[in-house]
């Protein structure tokens, strides 16, 4: 085989190795390695006083008998039948697809609530609570353990956030997901009845956001732990929650936004520009060769029509 046809080889095999790491690198995000993904996510948030979000998980297990226990936590104090004078969110009800499905709510404090007759079931709820150490969360739990398919839950809250606020506008920030399964498909509608919102911030930025007459629905898909964030500016006075007066309230949210947009950007530039290097190295090393490597080749006459030089 000639240098060249070794070198083209060479450079054929890099290629086909650069393709398959980078579809690799890209698929591997959206692949779910675990027993349960979240089928689909959908969210009603509706903008009222009493701020409310209404949630409906389609769970799908993979697995047979090897779950007890399907839950959504928070990362800010929960709350069953309390009203505290910080920022929280207040359980209002749960139900699920099931009759073996259990409800249960952990508070901020690690209180538990288990909605059962059955004294021996919440004993079981408690103690597993405890074991793990458990707060800010509610599930649904099976003593029968999870057989493999389908399950919806469903939960209703009210949330009172932290509000920052000017003469001007409302600011709150809501993070709905932030450790969770993967979302294989997410629809959040925010209903704005009122026409309250003024700007809206989506997290992440891949999501789509398509304006209604009565508010937004927000779609798109999460991998595992990515945070999921809805973001507002409201006209003052909007929503209930726990206020902190602060100066120039828009500019520092738009402020902040555009630097997160920058720093996406120029992070999936960034990915791009190396799959594109990766992809392209075979043709620049094969150009480079053709340049510099490549043996030179010499016309050699059989006779020599002259003598020559005698060496010296």
């Amino acid at each position: 085989m000639s240098e060249e046809k070794t070198m083209i080889k060479f450079c054929i095999i890099v290629f086909v190795v650069g393709v398959l790491g980078t579809l690799l690198v890209n698929l591997v995000g959206n692949i779910s390695f675990s027993d349960v993904i979240v089928k689909n996510y959908e969210a009603n948030l509706y903008i009222n006083k009493d701020l409310t979000l209404e949630e409906s998980y389609n769970y799908e297990i993979l697995a047979d008998n090897k779950y007890r226990m399907l839950y959504r936590d928070w990362k800010v104090p929960l709350v069953y039948n309390d009203k505290p004078k910080f920022p929280h969110v207040e359980v209002l009800n749960l139900s699920a697809s099931s009759k073996d499905m259990v409800g249960y709510v952990v508070d901020y404090d690690g209180r538990v609530y288990a909605f059962s007759n059955n004294n021996l079931i919440k004993k079981e709820i408690k103690y597993l609570i405890y074991e793990y150490n458990v707060v800010n969360e509610v599930g649904f739990y099976n003593p029968h353990r999870y057989d493999a398919g389908s399950y919806i839950t469903n939960h209703r809250f009210y949330i009172y956030p932290p509000i920052e606020a000017d003469d001007e506008v409302y600011h709150i920030n809501l993070k709905l997901a932030d450790e969770h399964l993967p979302y294989k498909n997410v629809k959040i509608n925010v209903i704005d009845k009122n026409h309250s919102i003024l700007k809206l911030f989506v997290y992440p930025s891949t999501f789509k956001v398509h304006k209604t007459d009565v508010g937004y629905v927000i779609e798109g898909s999460s991998p595992k732990n990515e945070p999921i964030s809805i973001e507002m500016l409201l006209k003052p006075n909007t929503v209930n929650g726990f206020i902190n007066h602060i100066n120039n309230v828009e500019e520092r949210t738009i402020f902040a936004y555009n630097a997160y947009i920058l720093i996406d950007k120029i992070t999936r530039g960034m990915k791009y520009t190396l799959m594109a290097i990766v992809l392209l190295f075979p043709l620049i090393a094969y150009l480079i060769y053709l340049r510099f490597g490549k043996e030179k080749s010499y016309t050699v006459p059989e006779y020599l029509s002259y003598v020559p030089n005698k060496s010296r």
